[in-house]
């Protein structure tokens, strides 16, 4: 069974479905998972599946859209990696917050770009028990150029600011991933998450 369920990320309302076990009994809290479509995606083409198989399995599970897409509000089709971070992080919270879920036992479920996230997520976030990268995305820059003809990408590294244009990575966050990134959540979040995020970046 499932239910529409909106939350708020950074100010901004998204819009959910919850899906819970058929034989979850009152007072019964099973393991959540945080599901995480791709670059374009929604989450109401392939990931209904997902979710009702793995509600069928016995677990408790939050199919979400991103900011700007779907039925979520925020800018359209606009793809900010790092608020795509703090998306799925308000989507743990949400979750962990439902009366049939264990908050210890969390999980992120991420295809394409959001396997990319949700690894990223897992590493910054002690919350995340376990993770599934499905097809995920490794190298944010080769992966912006090889989407695009060689005129499109001359064109994006044009638009960007030159350190970007440089690097591949943005001058107004140098932990970005692609050259599309222009903002960094990391700094404005707890202590334990700044340190763990340098230390994956060590590894």
């Amino acid at each position: 069974m499932s239910k529409p369920v909106t939350f708020y990320s950074e100010g901004v309302k998204l819009a959910g479905d919850v899906y819970l076990p058929a034989d979850i009994k009152p007072g019964e809290r099973r393991a959540g998972v945080v599901l995480c479509h791709g670059y374009t995606g929604v989450r109401g083409i392939y990931l209904p599946d997902n979710a009702r198989v793995l509600a069928a399995a016995g677990y408790a599970v939050l199919n979400f859209d991103y900011k700007g897409w779907g039925d979520s509000d925020g800018p359209k089709t606009r793809l900010a990696p790092y608020s795509r971070v703090a998306d799925v992080q308000a989507a743990l919270s949400f979750l962990a917050a439902q009366p049939e879920v264990d908050p210890d036992r969390l999980g992120l479920y991420g295809t394409s770009y959001g396997g990319a996230t949700v690894v990223f997520v897992a590493a910054i976030d002690p919350r995340v028990k376990c993770t599934v990268a499905v097809v995920g995305i490794g190298n944010g820059a080769r992966w912006m150029r090889s989407v695009r003809r060689p005129d499109e990408y001359h064109d994006l590294l044009a638009r960007a600011p030159p350190a970007t244009a440089a690097s591949g990575r943005s001058a107004a966050c140098p932990n970005s991933p692609t050259a599309t990134t222009s903002c960094c959540p990391i700094a404005s979040r707890p202590s334990w998450a700044r340190r763990r995020a340098a230390t994956t970046r060590r590894r």
